[in-house]
């Protein structure tokens, strides 16, 4: 009789002819040796496409008039082989949910799981409940494969209406016309105002003009080109020795960045940017880095931020050393970009997610832990990498939000994923380099796959997908027109809930409640994500908008009633003192501006 341990090493041996996807994993149970005898097993050995071998069918089940008894089972068949052949569930037996509760009612929302299977390997096909997703130039694996693992399936025409819209450019204005109640979109029109390099310069340096240099001190000395060539001479007439790093406007992952400290090198009529190269960078072990940082922006009025626990530190993969003739063409010693680094020999990956705290890339609570163990307040860094991402934000919210009014016909249809890279200098100072339209998803490591992965699924479950069923009673207020939000009514279906209702005050208009009450819903369903805005803050970073928001202050209003009364005393408190400091030194100061300064 053959032993518990050849037979073990046997199965491993079948097991490691199997595409990735298609192995269990080893907590499981092994599958039964006919099994592997079976017809599936032979072709699923020999074939390495991207999906799973689908059941071999009837000429019965062929016919299109296959009653809903054989479909049923035909579908319990796929998915008890299917769990002996990849070892787990492979998709929900129905949209998971998550339920929130508001003065209108309970809602639900499908709640995403992050995909853990092998990016390599597209996931087995789900059945058609009606969720369709449809991707706009673009073909992340990632974002695909976490779609379909929750149930969703790609719209390949009209009859199959898509829910969610993926796509790495800027969006058709046709596109944001024809949406509905309850498609999303991953692009607000116009957000290229802030991730165009040479647009979120002037964007920048509109808000240093209007409310003062010292307000927007985060980001380098910065000249647009060619139009400000002869700022960028005058300024490297006076100090020869600065150098200064060059970009294309509109390029990425490192393409045709250098650093000169001559402008002669800089070719004519390109459209670039020439920003004052930060040479006293923050080291770990001799290397520069920078953070990647993920923003994310659920709504433009009242405006919703909010920040992704985790991210990247991303490191060069040369020792730094401060830029001369020698060594300025070295882009390894000055440039951090994943996308050239990884070419490098000496490049590290890291291949175990729990070890993030080693190779060239590590995650971004490892980083936060490193200074923690050294003595540095990570939670004063945190707030002033939070005002940065709010500042930045504020330069182009009055250009994102004419756009929606003119283009997008519902609140909810909208949302962003952007990608802030933030350089630290030795005294700890952050500044911001750049935004990405459209960050990396690429799953090169397991640790990209383990924080892209909870990124994505908490992103699309952070936004709000209403289930199916529930698009026909769910309340009208939450998604409806933009210009007849204040006069829409709810289904007359809900029932109102006293108890929340008695926290808003009676005084706020209908399209104030609406804003209140799906700013609490999303916050419930957050996941790892940190709100930034609204924020108690509010009577400072209202004085950077364009023009006064009723929706942002009736948010912020409502936060501060939440707030616990001694919080709210102690607040108090401090602002009182503080403009008894101001007003004793001489300061005309009437009302501060910033409590939190």
């Amino acid at each position: 009789m053959e032993s518990a341990s050849s037979s073990r090493v046997v199965d491993d041996e079948r097991m490691r002819s199997l595409p990735l996807l298609a192995r269990p994993p080893l907590t499981t149970r092994r599958a039964p040796e006919s099994f592997f005898s079976s017809k599936t097993f032979q072709k699923a050995r020999d074939n390495s496409s991207s999906s799973l071998p689908p059941l071999v069918a009837s000429e019965e089940n062929k016919k299109p008039e296959q009653d809903k008894a054989n479909a049923l089972n035909t579908e319990r068949q796929y998915r008890t082989l299917l769990q002996i052949f990849i070892g787990s569930e492979p998709f929900p037996q129905r949209m998971s949910t998550i339920e929130v509760w508001t003065d209108k009612g309970k809602v639900q929302y499908v709640k995403f799981r992050p995909y853990l299977n092998s990016i390599i390997i597209r996931p087995p096909k789900p059945p058609d409940r009606g969720y369709y997703y449809k991707m706009y130039k673009s073909g992340i694996s990632l974002i695909r494969y976490t779609l379909e693992d929750n149930g969703f399936r790609e719209s390949l025409n009209s009859k199959q209406p898509w829910t969610l819209l993926w796509g790495v450019s800027t969006l058709r204005s046709q596109i944001y016309h024809s949406l509905t109640k309850y498609q999303k979109v991953n692009h607000f029109p116009r957000s290229v105002e802030i991730t165009r390099k040479d647009c979120l310069c002037k964007n920048i340096s509109k808000m240093q003009t209007i409310y003062g240099r010292r307000h927007f001190d985060f980001v380098p000395q910065t000249f647009v080109l060619p139009q400000e060539l002869h700022l960028l001479a005058e300024a490297a007439d006076k100090d020869p020795a600065k150098y200064w790093i060059v970009k294309p406007s509109a390029a990425a992952q490192g393409r045709g960045i250098f650093v000169t400290n001559d402008i002669g090198d800089i070719p004519e009529n390109t459209q670039c940017i020439a920003s004052r190269y930060i040479s006293d960078p923050l080291l770990i072990d001799g290397y520069k880095f920078d953070l990647r940082i993920y923003l994310a922006i659920t709504s433009i009025n009242p405006l919703r931020l909010y920040v992704f626990e985790d991210g990247l530190a991303r490191f060069a993969t040369c020792k730094y050393s401060p830029p001369v003739a020698s060594n300025k063409k070295n882009r390894y010693i000055h440039l951090t970009n994943y996308s050239v680094n990884k070419h490098n020999k000496d490049f590290q990956f890291n291949e175990n997610p729990t070890e993030d705290g080693v190779g060239s890339k590590w995650s971004l609570k490892a980083f936060m832990r490193y200074l923690e163990k050294r003595g540095v307040n990570a939670k004063m860094l945190w707030a002033r990498i939070d005002e940065i991402l709010i500042k930045t934000m504020l330069s182009v919210e009055p250009l994102i939000k004419s756009s929606c009014d003119m283009y997008v016909p519902y609140e909810g249809n909208c949302f962003e994923l952007l990608g802030f890279d933030v350089l630290l200098d030795s005294t700890f100072i952050p500044w911001l380099l750049e935004v990405n339209l459209s960050p990396s998803l690429n799953c090169d490591s397991p640790l990209d796959h383990k924080i892209k992965g909870e990124l994505i699924a908490d992103l699309f479950t952070l936004i709000g997908i209403v289930p199916i069923e529930q698009h026909d009673y769910s309340d009208a207020v939450l998604n409806c027109p933009l210009k007849f939000l204040a006069t829409r009514k709810s289904h007359k279906g809900l029932k109102a809930r006293k108890t929340r209702a008695n926290t808003i005050s009676s005084g706020l208009t209908k399209e104030q409640k609406a804003a209140i009450r799906e700013t609490n819903s999303e916050y419930k369903r957050r996941g790892r994500f940190r709100r930034i805005f609204p924020t108690v803050h509010y009577s400072y970073y209202k004085n950077f908008f364009e023009t006064e928001r009723p929706l942002n202050a009736a948010v912020a209003d409502q936060l501060l009633k939440e707030l616990p009364e001694e919080r709210r005393s102690q607040r108090s408190l401090i602002g009182r003192k503080i403009l008894e400091l101001l007003k004793a030194s001489g300061s005309q100061v009437s009302k501060l501006p910033c409590l939190n300064k």
